[in-house]
């Protein structure tokens, strides 16, 4: 049976999961296929795993969003090869047979029900999370998906239709592709909720220019997954705005 206990602080189930294959799916893109002997995992489309990397002598946590669970029963996970960071490299080298500790599933932001339409939006490090709720938007519901990747090569095959928007050299998370994009977008009528996955600073503007179009903060669903002005904290995620301290918990990378 696989290593299963609770979480004390996070009060989610933990998992020792080994990875069963890997595969780039575009030049900056891995899935790794990872398997458990828990028979019931299940989850809601955009929620993730919390997975402990090793780092040194250390692990620190870093949060994936589950893009599936195949019809084997294995979970997978997209990583963006970024070149730099413990989970990236962890992805780069990871093989059948290496085992990883995680906790989840984990997340608040899932499909919301009742809406007549849902607008996705984000760069790379969301399109898991996109893709997967997307696909998981019940009919006859609207799924509108808009993603910055940096050019062609970067596009992943989905069954749902997606504005792509391309880089070509942009630094990412320090353009406005996004914004531009949302600023022209038709949005479908009825009433709709927006799901912002990607860059801490992008998402903030992105929620403010949504708002400006009359889609209320209730009606939004935030996630920064990164900031490129600092490593993320050792809960996985960015640091609160205006924290000037060292990261709490965690090892700098």
């Amino acid at each position: 049976m696989a290593k299963e206990m609770t979480d004390k602080l996070a009060g989610a189930v933990a998992l020792a999961l080994t990875v069963d294959e890997v595969a780039d799916i575009t030049p900056r893109l891995r899935a790794v296929w990872l398997t458990t002997e828990v028979d019931d995992f299940s989850y809601e489309p955009g929620q993730d795993l919390m997975l402990h990397i090793p780092a040194g002598d250390e692990h620190i946590r870093r949060r994936y969003t589950i893009r599936r669970v195949d019809d084997r029963g294995r979970i997978e996970i997209w990583f963006v090869l970024h070149g730099h960071g413990p989970a990236a490299q962890w992805a780069s080298a990871a093989a059948p047979g290496d085992r990883i500790d995680v906790i989840g599933p984990r997340g608040k932001v899932t499909v919301v029900p009742g809406r007549d339409w849902h607008l996705l939006a984000g760069d790379d490090s969301g399109i898991a999370a996109l893709l997967a709720m997307a696909e998981a938007v019940p009919p006859p519901a609207t799924a509108v998906v808009v993603a910055e990747v940096e050019g062609p090569d970067d596009e992943v095959e989905a069954t749902v239709a997606v504005q792509w928007l391309h880089r070509n050299g942009a630094p990412a998370g320090d353009n406005d592709l996004l914004e531009r994009a949302l600023t022209t977008l038709e949005l479908p009528p009825g009433e709709g909720h927006a799901y912002l996955a990607g860059e801490k600073a992008t998402v903030k503007r992105l929620r403010t220019l949504l708002e400006g179009r009359g889609l209320d903060r209730d009606h939004q669903s935030p996630k920064a997954y990164w900031d490129r002005t600092r490593a993320n904290a050792g809960h996985g995620e960015p640091l609160p705005d205006g924290w000037t301290g060292p990261e709490p918990g965690a090892r700098r990378p």
